[in-house]
C-alpha cells in the first residue's frame, strides 16, 4: 500500500485495492471494445446519465455521534466513504451553511460571517449562484426541505430564494411539534414569495415525510435534494417515544471538566464552569437524531422503491460540532476539536463502500465543490473535489495535507462560552491558534495530545513551526476589524485627539467609513485610507457609532470586497 493509499482504510474489509483495480480495468476493456465497434462509441459510452443527489445537513451534531445512529450506519457508513477527519471552516451554523449552499467558498468569499447582523445572518448571503441556481440551470429539479439561515425567520420569511423546484424553509421553528414553514418554488434567477403553513407534527418527521413526496413527484430525475432537520440543535426535542433512550450515556473524553487551565488563554478560564453539566443535554441530542436515524432509511427505502438506490449520491454531514463540557465549556464556535470537527459519510454508485478516509477534508467547501462536479459543472469555488477520494483514490496531490484555516469572526453569540475573535492553523500533527484581541496563543501537538490539554505555545521546541503556522493564518485569514473593546480612549474638547482602528486579513489596501446614521463626534474624521480617526472635538458629549473597514479583494461567489463592521463603539468627549 503506498503513502497516499493509506489514507483510505479498510474498516469493513470487503471492498478493497483488488476489487477497485478490477473495476478500472473492466471498464476500460468495455470502452475499448465499443470504441472499436462503433465510431466514437467510447464517448457515448462515457455519457453516463447525471446522478440524483441528496445532502442531508443536521444543525450541532457531533462527529463522534454517528455510533448512534444504527440506520445510518446501515445504509451510509456500511455502504460507503466515511471522513474521519472532515471539519468546518468556521464552526457556526450561518456561515457553513451559507458557504456550502454557495457551492463550496470560505464564509470570508460569502461575506455571511457571522449567525447575526451586521456581519452575518441570511440577509448578507447573495443567493446568486448557489447550489440550487447552478443545478437547477443544468437541468435538475431542485428542493430544499427544512433550516435556511439563521434569522430567515424575522429578516427574509416568506421570501423563497432563487433555484428550487420545490422550497419549504423552517420559520418559527422553536416548537418542535407546533411550527410553521414556508412553502414555495422560485426560478433559478428569481425569487418569490411563499405562503406560511402551520404545522401540528414532529419536526422531523414532517421534513421527512415532504422529503419522500418530492423523491415521488421528480423520481424521474435527475435531482437535487437538501434535508436540514434542526435536530439535534437545542432545544433537541426527542420525538413521541425516544424520550428516555440514552439514559445512561456520559462523554468519557479525558478533557471534559479539564482541572488545570493554567495553559490556556484567559476567555478560556473566565468562562469555564465544571459545575454546569451538559449530559441531559447531550442525551437529548443523541435522542433528536433518533428521527433522523429512521428518516435516512425511510429515504433510501423510498430511493429503493423507485430503483434510484443506483443512481443517487447521499451525503450526510452537520454545520458544526458541539462542546458537551471538553475544558468545562460547552457549545460550538470554539477553536477545538470538538467544535470544528463534523461527521461526513457519502454514499453512491462508484464511491467504495464500507470504508473510512482519513484523508483531512473542509466539509464546508470540499463537499460543496463535489455536488457541483456530480451535477456536471466545473464552477471554480475555495472547495476541492473528493471524488477522486471516494472513488478510492489517491488523489494526486491533496492540498489539505498542507493545512487548513479556521477563523470565527465575532463573538455575536452572548452566551458565557463565547470566545472572541480567534484564527487556527491545523494539519494532521499540529494547530495553532491565535487571538487578535489579546495576543495570546495556543498550539497543541495533536499526535502526543489528541484531547488538547497541554497547550505548548510556549516551548522553544515548537517556535519555528508556531512562526510558519503563524505566517500560513496571515497569508489566508478573512478580513476582521480586531478591536479588544469597543470603547474608546476619552477626548477632550478643543484638544487634539487621535485614534487608529486595528484591522488584519483580507488583502490590502483597506477602505474605512463610518456607516449607519449616528455621526462621529464633531470635529473628528476617519481617514478613509488610514483608518485613523483625528481632529479636534468641538462638541461635548458621548457618542455611538459604527465603523466599517472593507479591503481590496474580490470574491468569486458574489463580486464582493470582504467587509467587517464593528457597532455601538463608544467615544466620551470631556469638556
Amino acid at each position: 500500500m503506498t503513502n497516499k493509499k493509506a489514507g483510505i482504510i479498510k474498516t469493513f474489509g470487503f471492498v478493497g485495492e483488488t476489487k477497485v483495480m478490477r473495476h478500472v480495468l473492466a471498464w476500460s476493456l468495455l470502452l475499448g471494445v465499443l470504441a472499436s465497434a462503433y465510431p466514437g462509441g467510447a464517448r457515448r459510452a462515457e455519457a453516463v446519465p447525471p446522478p440524483n443527489i441528496i445532502l442531508i445537513l443536521t444543525d450541532d451534531q457531533r462527529w463522534d455521534t454517528l455510533w448512534a445512529m444504527d440506520k445510518v450506519q446501515l445504509r451510509l457508513v456500511q455502504k460507503g466513504t466515511t471522513f474521519a477527519n472532515a471539519f468546518v471552516t468556521t464552526p457556526l451554523c450561518c456561515p457553513t451553511r451559507s458557504s456550502l449552499y454557495s457551492g463550496g467558498y470560505l464564509p470570508k468569499n460569502t461575506n455571511v460571517l457571522t449567525n447575526l447582523l451586521p456581519n452575518g445572518s441570511v440577509s448578507t448571503f447573495t443567493d446568486i449562484p448557489t447550489l440550487g441556481t447552478l443545478i437547477k440551470q443544468n437541468g435538475y429539479a431542485t428542493g430544499f426541505i427544512g433550516k435556511y439561515m439563521n434569522k430567515y425567520d424575522t429578516q427574509l420569511a416568506p421570501y423563497v430564494p432563487p433555484g428550487w423546484s420545490k422550497f419549504i424553509g423552517l420559520n418559527d421553528d422553536s416548537d418542535w411539534n407546533n411550527f410553521t414553514v414556508v412553502v414555495g418554488s422560485s426560478t433559478a434567477t428569481q425569487s418569490s414569495t411563499g405562503t406560511v403553513q402551520t404545522i401540528t407534527q414532529y419536526m422531523t418527521d414532517y421534513l421527512r415525510d415532504q422529503a419522500l413526496a418530492f423523491i415521488d413527484q421528480y423520481k424521474s430525475g435527475p435531482f437535487l435534494l437538501i434535508i436540514t432537520p434542526k435536530a439535534p440543535h437545542g432545544p433537541a426535542t426527542p420525538a413521541p417515544g425516544d424520550e428516555n433512550l440514552f439514559s445512561t450515556f456520559t462523554n468519557t473524553r479525558p478533557n471534559v471538566n479539564e482541572a488545570d487551565l493554567s495553559d490556556k488563554p484567559q476567555w478560556l478560564q473566565a468562562a469555564a464552569d465544571p459545575t454546569d453539566d451538559a449530559t441531559a443535554f447531550a442525551r437529548n441530542q443523541l435522542r433528536s437524531l433518533q428521527a433522523v436515524d429512521r428518516m435516512v432509511s425511510q429515504i433510501y427505502i423510498r430511493l429503493n422503491t423507485h430503483n434510484l438506490v443506483n443512481k443517487t449520491n447521499i451525503a450526510y454531514t452537520s454545520d458544526n460540532g458541539f462542546m458537551w463540557g471538553e475544558h468545562a465549556v460547552q457549545k460550538k464556535t470554539k477553536p477545538y476539536e470538538e467544535s470544528i470537527r463534523v461527521p461526513l459519510v457519502i454514499r453512491g454508485p462508484g464511491i467504495v463502500q464500507g470504508v473510512t478516509s482519513t484523508y483531512d477534508v473542509a466539509m464546508n467547501l470540499d463537499l460543496g465543490t463535489t455536488i457541483l462536479r456530480w451535477a456536471g459543472l466545473n464552477t471554480v469555488t475555495d472547495g476541492l473535489d473528493l471524488r477522486d477520494i471516494l472513488d478510492g483514490g489517491p488523489p494526486v496531490s491533496w492540498p489539505r495535507e498542507n493545512g487548513i484555516m479556521f477563523q470565527s469572526f465575532s463573538k455575536d453569540n452572548l452566551e458565557k462560552y463565547t470566545p472572541p475573535l480567534w484564527s487556527a492553523w491545523r494539519t494532521k500533527l499540529y494547530k495553532l491558534i491565535e487571538y487578535p484581541q489579546s495576543g495570546e496563543k495556543e498550539f497543541y501537538d495533536l499526535t502526543a495530545d489528541p484531547y488538547e490539554m497541554s497547550s505548548q505555545h510556549s516551548s522553544s521546541s515548537f517556535a519555528t513551526l508556531i512562526s510558519q503556522y503563524s505566517a500560513n493564518i496571515a497569508a489566508n485569514e478573512g478580513l476582521i476589524n480586531y478591536m479588544a473593546t469597543t470603547s474608546l480612549p476619552a477626548a477632550t474638547t478643543s484638544v487634539p485627539y487621535s485614534y487608529q482602528f486595528p484591522a488584519r486579513g483580507g488583502t490590502t489596501p483597506y477602505a474605512w467609513s463610518t456607516t449607519g446614521t449616528n455621526p462621529l463626534p464633531p470635529g473628528l474624521t476617519l481617514g478613509a485610507s488610514t483608518g485613523i480617526l483625528s481632529g479636534t472635538p468641538t462638541q461635548s458629549g458621548s457618542y455611538t457609532f459604527k465603523v466599517q473597514v472593507i479591503d481590496s479583494s474580490t470574491s468569486a461567489q458574489n463580486g464582493k470586497h470582504q467587509s467587517f463592521i464593528v457597532e455601538g463603539i463608544n467615544l466620551l468627549v470631556n469638556p
